[in-house]
């Protein structure tokens, strides 16, 4: 069996240039394109990873996802593995991209805080953050201890306590281009330490 098989593939006719079989070929793929492959990162069914996956990113300054450096798509996987919430703000607009754990702090601001700017989704702590951004973009990493931020994220504004890291994130050429929020609300911890003093 194996000798025919040789034989076959010794004997049968290569198509010649400008034969019906390359011409039919080339027809198909003028009409249909080349494939193109669905976006499949980041992998994982998680809600955020979901969502990352399907937001239209072209539509941010961040362009379309395929296209991003790696260092970003390694930050955005970092976020997605850890289940203490972790938010990715990248870019001149200071986009968000943020994990599920992160997600659960957001109230009424998710989903529409993915791929949003972080002064459209928190203008209320605007005068907190932004000196701290300015900051941690030059190359510093910031900690805060139980630091009150009036946010409004139930649709009223409340005062809520956090522990939060700050730290620079860096692109593919070694330029800071954004910032990774680690937090811990510590709202209940607070309220329960001020109750006990009373």
């Amino acid at each position: 069996m194996t000798g025919v098989i040789r034989a076959c593939v010794r004997e049968a006719p290569l198509p010649r240039r400008g034969s019906r079989m390359i011409e039919v070929f080339a027809s198909s793929s003028a009409i249909n394109g080349p494939s193109e492959q669905p976006n499949c990162w980041p992998t994982g069914s998680g809600e955020m990873a979901t969502l990352v996956r399907n937001y239209d990113w072209s539509r941010t300054v961040l362009g379309k996802s395929e296209s991003w450096q790696q260092s970003l798509r390694t930050a955005v996987d970092l976020t997605r593995a850890c289940q203490f919430p972790m938010i990715v703000i990248w870019g001149s607009d200071l986009i968000q991209i943020y994990n599920d754990a992160y997600r659960d702090l957001m109230g009424s601001k998710h989903p529409a805080g993915l791929g949003q700017a972080t002064w459209d989704c928190w203008p209320e702590v605007r005068k907190i953050t932004e000196p701290i951004y300015a900051q941690v973009l030059q190359g510093e990493t910031l900690t805060f201890t139980d630091q009150l931020y009036p946010i409004t994220r139930h649709g009223y504004l409340e005062h809520a306590y956090f522990t939060l890291c700050y730290s620079p994130l860096r692109d593919d050429d070694g330029a800071i281009q954004g910032v990774l929020v680690t937090v811990f609300e510590t709202t209940e911890e607070r309220r329960a330490t001020e109750a006990f003093a009373c």
